[in-house]
């Protein structure tokens, strides 16, 4: 599962854009922290083969759907049944989007407190696999999205379950790309992890969502790293 993740701009995540070959939208990229479910988020997505750097609301409502509504979690779609499931699987088909992160948070119950972790890569910006949808009342045109998620990698199991699909750029390209086979795709859900995760204690401040600032490591608190 993810529900919290920074991106901020820099070196990295302008080398991303460069491996995904973002068009527009790219330059001036603000930094951004804290960012959760039903705020507007920076994806990547490709329309007529050009790929751009545009926001979307973090919460998917389905073509389908009467209304926008937060009735059911949204936000995270399941890789094992993206291409089964009603709200997700015109979007797993058609209109797929990259979500760049430089980490994301996570949590684990430790005593009567519920500990944040932020989640990264040792360099590189991460690459998040995401589906949108674009809802209308006839009105109001929205785009909205979800990010993929997988089974936990077994040294990521002691903070969740679940934790992002990650890709490295070569499948991210893949999956941006509209005219992917299908079958191709199916295999990207499985991708294992690129590489190594580094988790380190934060502040627990930054359990409110409102607090939109870098989060602060914790001193004193071993690093810990997920295997790829």
């Amino acid at each position: 599962m993810c529900g919290r993740y920074n991106l901020e701009d820099n070196d990295d995540t302008q080398a991303l854009m460069d491996d995904l070959r973002v068009s527009f939208g790219r330059t001036n990229i603000p930094s951004f922290f804290n960012l959760a479910p039903t705020e507007q988020i920076p994806v990547v997505s490709e329309e007529e083969g050009i790929r751009a750097l545009r926001p979307m609301r973090w919460w998917l409502t389905p073509v389908w759907a009467k209304e926008i509504t937060t009735q059911y979690s949204m936000f995270n779609a399941r890789a094992e049944t993206l291409d089964k499931s009603k709200a997700f699987q015109g979007s797993f088909r058609h209109h797929r989007i990259i979500i760049p992160m430089t980490s994301f948070i996570e949590w684990r119950k430790e005593g009567a407190i519920r500990q944040p972790y932020l989640v990264k890569y040792e360099h590189d910006c991460m690459v998040a696999a995401g589906v949108w949808s674009q809802w209308t009342d006839g009105e109001i045109v929205l785009d909205t999205c979800a990010m993929v998620t997988t089974n936990a990698c077994k040294d990521f199991k002691a903070f969740h379950s679940r934790q992002p699909l990650l890709l490295d750029s070569e499948q991210a390209n893949a999956w941006l790309e509209e005219r992917a086979d299908l079958k191709d795709l199916r295999e990207l859900l499985k991708a294992p992890l690129p590489q190594n995760m580094l988790i380190r204690a934060i502040d627990p401040s930054i359990n409110n969502s409102r607090l939109k600032e870098a989060p602060s490591v914790l001193n004193g608190r071993q690093e810990i790293v997920v295997s790829s």
